[in-house]
């Protein structure tokens, strides 16, 4: 049956949408955010190469987790962009482009690729190189960033936070662990919001861990669905959302 068959489904979802009603302004910052980080998906790869869709997944899965927003280009925008010249979303904002396994592309995407990098996008790859094209005709590959194929993606995420600066990325808020280290598995989105900032975050792992906010050092913490104050370190549950207010600074 339907969700609508179960109570505690129904229950769930009408708190839902009462909470999205009620925030609907904070939600709305987070869900405009222009992508900083894009990843390729490649029509031409998932018909003649082998892992484009599996190193794709590892890929947002590690890149998920820098705090920064995210987001999906396609052979057609780059085809585009190389055509007119023009960057469409995301590639208008974003600072890096990811080519998971990206081993056949068109050569007009493949131009447009030349364009992003004359832009100062960095374009990286992970796992196979663009070596070949729709038509599956060699192509020249060298002068793209490579990056080391991990056996997990904790170890890729660990690689992509050990890159943000050098690739321009702006500061984010980012989830860390009493010590201070970056941590894999807590999503965080954040957006100027009131003078200070609103941030959504989410706990993918299957057991607690307590986290704090990098960037919002001596700033007051609301967890504006419950109404409870957070300290500076405070749990985040499994699959439990939080929209963290972060007050503005008052130094």
């Amino acid at each position: 049956g339907s969700i609508l068959h179960r109570p505690d489904c129904v229950e769930a979802v009408g708190r839902c949408g009462l909470d999205l009603n009620r925030l609907a302004h904070e939600v709305a910052a987070i869900q405009n955010l222009a992508p900083t980080v894009a990843l390729l998906w490649s029509p031409s790869s998932v018909v003649l190469g082998k892992n484009h869709e599996h190193t794709l997944a590892d890929a947002y899965e590690a890149a998920n987790f820098l705090g920064q927003p995210l987001g999906f280009a396609t052979e057609e925008k780059l085809a585009a962009l190389a055509r007119t010249g023009v960057r469409p979303r995301p590639l208008d904002s974003a600072k890096v482009l990811i080519l998971p396994s990206v081993s056949h592309l068109p050569d007009e995407a493949r131009a447009g690729l030349d364009r992003l990098r004359a832009a100062g996008v960095k374009v990286a790859v992970y796992g196979e190189a663009p070596t070949r094209s729709d038509y599956n005709q060699p192509r020249d590959a060298a002068g793209f960033e490579a990056l080391p194929v991990a056996k997990e993606t904790a170890a890729l995420f660990a690689d992509l936070n050990a890159r943000a600066a050098a690739w321009g990325l702006p500061p984010a808020l980012q989830a860390v662990d009493v010590a201070g280290r970056p941590v894999f598995g807590v999503e965080v989105r954040a957006a100027p919001f009131g003078g200070g900032a609103v941030a959504s975050v989410c706990n993918h792992l299957r057991e607690a861990r307590c986290v704090g906010l990098a960037g919002a050092e001596g700033r007051t913490l609301t967890d504006l669905i419950t109404g409870r104050g957070l300290g500076a370190t405070f749990v985040a549950e499994p699959m439990t959302p939080l929209l963290v207010r972060v007050e503005a600074d008052k130094r």
